[in-house]
């Protein structure tokens, strides 16, 4: 069943129950933008999700996390769950996600935890002098990704933002034109220090950046800790690991274009 609210005058949201899941559609298409397993809320049920999860293989232990982009909540919920004393800010430009995603999926109120706020992300990270431990993009609309989030402006304040161990993450589309545009651009931001992430089942791709060296001595550390999240979470740490291991093998996303 379809349940349809305007968002903006170029946006719709629709909302659809099928076979215990429901989803989330912006911009009047058919691309879903959040999905969420009605008796398991908390579930993180897409692929790309659960993928931009391994940010936990670098810092298992973040006390501050910023995400930019809302969507159904799935990544908010999750992250709340399993780090109640985390803070966590949300930042969501269209106010009627937010309605939508405490509405019909189940997201939380704001607390001293947890802040979900109507703003644009961008204006927030480029002029709020924000410290955060890790800093989320998932910010897809009906039309993709926005440019802007690629601009040397706001990659040059995320990296202010996570500081010198921070990890930034963002979700970016394989098969979108300027995909190896992206790349090049996050990689030049973040001087090189940058690993893709595949997402099995679609084509979505999770870039994480980091303002210091990453070095083929590390993967074999994180074999342990791969083994651990995922008896911790559910996840597939070890996928996450092996795919990292096997597109990052010395750490120069030009091998993967």
């Amino acid at each position: 069943m379809w349940k349809k609210t305007k968002n903006s005058p170029s946006e719709t949201i629709a909302v659809r129950d099928e076979r215990g899941i429901r989803s989330l559609y912006l911009g009047g298409n058919r691309t879903i933008q959040s999905s969420m397993r009605i008796n398991q809320p908390l579930r993180l049920e897409l692929g790309y999700t659960r993928a931009m999860m391994a940010f936990l293989l670098f810092a298992n232990k973040p006390k501050y996390i910023c995400l930019i982009g809302l969507g159904g909540g799935s990544i908010a919920k999750f992250l709340h769950s399993h780090f109640p004393t985390t803070l966590l800010s949300v930042y969501e430009i269209h106010s009627q996600v937010i309605d939508v995603a405490h509405s019909q999926f189940f997201l939380p109120l704001n607390s001293d935890f947890i802040d979900v706020e109507c703003a644009d992300g961008i204006d927030k990270i480029e002029t709020q002098n924000i410290a955060a431990d890790i800093l989320m993009v998932d910010a897809f609309d009906g039309s993709g990704l926005a440019e802007r989030f690629l601009e040397p402006s706001f990659l040059i304040a995320s990296r202010k933002t996570i500081g010198e161990e921070g990890i930034f993450c963002i979700n970016l589309w394989r098969s979108h034109a300027d995909f190896n545009r992206h790349v090049h651009l996050l990689s030049e931001a973040f001087e090189g220090h940058l690993l893709l992430l595949p997402v099995r089942e679609k084509g979505n791709v999770i870039a994480f950046g980091f303002n210091t060296p990453f070095f083929p001595t590390h993967w074999k550390l994180l074999t342990v800790q791969a083994s651990a999240l995922t008896q911790w979470y559910s996840l597939e740490f070890d996928s996450f690991l092996a795919d990292l291991r096997l597109m990052n093998m010395h750490n120069d996303t030009q091998l993967l274009l």
